[in-house]
């Protein structure tokens, strides 16, 4: 078995509003119940503070990620992140709300992924961040114990100051861009095949820009006789009463 994205969604807002929300897609794939979401929660400006829990379809808990967490500091680049396990199927809306000024671009993405543990789902997780600006924002280096995590590395920019475009590393496949008037980001996914340090994932904006960002270790769930098509396990059933 391995992690699969079922959707990718990254809803903006401009700073017109406190409240920042995605509404997933469903295509590739509808959203099924029992299937992790990833919520990366973002903004370019004020404090972590303000950036309130975000909320989902369906009332799950929100697991904050340990690690998960960059604070470039006041008025600079902020991310937070958070799992949960689908209990609707569907579209899932994801909004967070924030306190203050709120007046700053801000963005969350949300990843909707299958064949990913449930019960623990992130591997391991790191953080970084830059205050000033810098030719390259590097996604910091994260160490699984699992052989066959999922990686995720997201960055955003902060103070107000925005990227055009980036350059995605060679072993990864970007994602999405954001680019909302001061904010801009990326995001970008890794199959790993191998335990230990990742090293760091360094993405090229086309402009030097402070930075904040995550690496996110997902890990793969293991394969095991329930999750085997029914009728594959009434067959063994069958098979094994006769025994």
């Amino acid at each position: 078995m391995a992690v699969a994205i079922r959707s990718v969604t990254v809803g903006t807002n401009n700073g017109s509003s406190a409240t920042v929300s995605a509404t997933t897609s469903e295509s590739p794939s509808a959203t099924q119940v029992g299937n992790l979401v990833v919520v990366v929660y973002c903004n370019d400006y004020y404090t972590l503070a303000a950036m309130g829990t975000p909320t989902a379809t369906g009332s799950p808990i929100l697991s904050a990620i340990t690690n998960g967490t960059a604070d470039a500091g006041t008025n600079h680049a902020h991310i937070k992140s958070y799992t949960y396990v689908a209990n609707t199927a569907g579209a899932q809306v994801i909004s967070a709300t924030e306190t203050g000024s709120a007046d700053e671009e801000k963005a969350i993405v949300a990843w909707v992924l299958s064949g990913a543990d449930t019960t623990t789902p992130v591997d391991v997780a790191a953080n970084g961040f830059s205050a000033s600006a810098q030719a390259l924002n590097n996604a910091p280096s994260c160490s699984p114990g699992t052989s066959d995590a999922f990686l995720i590395g997201h960055v955003n920019s902060g103070g107000g100051a925005s990227a055009a475009s980036y350059g995605t590393p060679g072993s990864m496949t970007e994602r999405y861009e954001i680019h909302v008037g001061g904010l801009s980001g990326v995001g970008a996914t890794e199959q790993l095949a191998a335990s230990g340090a990742t090293g760091v994932r360094a993405f090229d904006p086309n402009s030097d820009v402070e930075f904040a960002a995550v690496s996110i270790a997902i890990r793969t769930a293991s394969a095991s006789a329930t999750s085997l098509p029914i009728r594959r396990r009434s067959q063994m059933g069958a098979y094994l009463s006769g025994l």
